[in-house]
């Protein structure tokens, strides 16, 4: 029995030596860590402080992926507005001897910038240029990086389908639209830009083939840009699509549908449809609808059509895609002028277009 006690101590003994061990080492882990942590804090501070950007209202936002999911953090793109001003906080600056900093977007000529001096922090104001492009925002001094991140310059922050916008659909729009200054001049880049992207190849052999893209009124984004095509699409997929690039740069623009008043087959004259060589007199057929999708600027009461090369090379008619006023003349040109060998329609003969206005957005997914 005495032999049985003694073990017994023994065993507690042991027990409480080996926790009085494990609070100790506890207790110089937690005075260990702490001021490590506090001086974690204080770097993450300091590098959020340096990231940091504030802006004039309503001119940044945030992106999307090439999936719809936010891209978030200090290195994240930001969509900003044309003729905006940027306020960035630079605290790695001395307030009391401000230095000489230039600011550029990629190779194009220095911003405007002036350093505010409302406070102790210092914070430089820069003016954004008055045309649509996108690349590095960059602060530097004296060759020295301070402030650093890629941006998209649109018209104004962008509307739906595309809030937030797809980075791959301002990729698209701000490559296309690069250096227009005004709602119809980015237009008529980003419809010229899409029909000579290689975005999409038209099914010449299947004209009236329903959209591949769109369906219930859901262009499948996420599909589209998953690769670099081309993708074959119809005139409702590529009207679409300019549509969502427009709206990236914050541009409206509208989907019009345009038929025979008396809901007659027409018959095209040669055209070049999109995808092909518009150099190439080959490349020029007539094909069979009986409704073709277009794009409507109510700003500028234009139409425009991504999906053809009309007419053919040589002609009177120089436009490589084609954009018209919205008035009955001109959309009556466009549709079958005078010289019938111009206009969209080949037959039936003196066919008058009907042209309705679609009230709904594309959405994306």
């Amino acid at each position: 029995m005495a032999q049985e006690q003694q073990a017994r101590l023994q065993r507690l003994f042991l027990l409480l030596l080996l926790a009085l061990t494990s609070a100790t080492a506890s207790s110089a882990i937690v005075e260990e860590s702490e001021p490590m942590a506090r001086a974690r804090q204080v770097r993450q501070r300091r590098e959020r402080a340096i990231e940091r950007m504030t802006a004039t209202p309503r001119t940044a936002q945030l992106c999307c992926d090439n999936q719809g999911v936010p891209l978030r953090g200090a290195k994240s793109p930001l969509i900003l507005a044309v003729r905006s001003h940027l306020i960035l906080t630079l605290p790695q600056c001395d307030a009391s001897n401000l230095p000489k900093v230039s600011v550029q977007i990629g190779d194009s000529e220095p911003l405007p910038a002036v350093w505010q001096k409302t406070s102790n922090i210092p914070r430089l104001e820069v003016t954004l240029p008055e045309t649509v492009q996108s690349g590095a925002l960059v602060v530097t001094e004296a060759g020295k990086a301070l402030w650093q991140r890629f941006v998209y310059i649109t018209y104004a922050l962008p509307l739906t389908p595309q809030v937030p916008a797809w980075r791959g659909v301002l990729d698209d729009a701000c490559c296309w639209a690069k250096g227009a200054r005004t709602p119809k001049e980015i237009v008529a880049n980003l419809t010229h830009g899409l029909f000579t992207s290689g975005r999409f190849v038209y099914p010449v052999s299947d004209p009236t083939k329903n959209a591949i893209f769109v369906r219930r009124n859901t262009f499948a984004l996420t599909a589209f840009l998953s690769q670099e095509g081309p993708h074959k699409g119809n005139c409702v997929d590529i009207s679409d699509y300019l549509v969502i690039c427009a709206a990236a740069l914050g541009v409206p623009l509208q989907l019009v549908q345009l038929t025979d008043s008396q809901n007659r087959t027409l018959v095209t004259n040669p055209i070049c449809p999109i995808g092909w060589d518009a150099s190439d007199p080959e490349s020029y057929r007539s094909m069979r609808y009986t409704m073709h999708q277009v794009a409507y600027l109510p700003e500028a009461n234009r139409l425009f059509d991504a999906c053809f090369f009309l007419p053919r090379p040589g002609s009177s008619t120089r436009n490589p895609v084609p954009t018209f006023s919205w008035d009955a003349a001109q959309i009556q040109n466009y549709w079958q002028s005078k010289d019938t060998t111009l206009g969209f329609v080949s037959r039936p003969f003196e066919s008058t277009p009907l042209a309705l206005i679609s009230s709904k957005v594309p959405r994306v997914e």
